[in-house]
C-alpha cells in the first residue's frame, strides 16, 4: 500500500474520532504541527483522492502534501499511527 494512502486513512481516523482530541503531524522538515480541532485539517478522504493537505495550527496555515508527512501521532495516548 503506498505510503500516502496510509497517512490519508490516519489522518481521516483521527480527525473523525469521538470525542475529538488532539494529535500532531510530523513533516518532512522535522516540524511538528498540532491539529487542536478538527476543522483544522482539510484534505481529500477518498482513496484516489488529491495528494494535498492544509493544517491551520496555532495561527499558521501549513498547505503540504500527504508525501511529506512522516507521522502521525494521537496526542492522547503518545502512541504513533505511523
Amino acid at each position: 500500500m503506498p505510503r500516502t494512502v496510509t497517512v490519508r486513512s490516519q489522518l481521516a481516523f483521527l480527525a473523525r474520532r469521538t470525542p475529538f482530541k488532539s494529535f500532531a503531524v510530523t513533516l518532512e522538515s522535522g516540524a511538528d504541527v498540532i491539529v487542536e480541532h478538527p476543522e483544522n485539517v482539510a484534505f481529500d478522504a477518498s482513496e484516489k483522492g488529491v495528494d494535498l493537505v492544509t493544517i491551520i495550527s496555532k495561527g499558521l496555515v501549513y498547505c503540504t502534501s500527504l508525501s511529506a508527512i512522516t507521522g502521525v501521532v494521537a496526542l492522547d495516548t503518545g502512541t504513533a499511527t505511523s
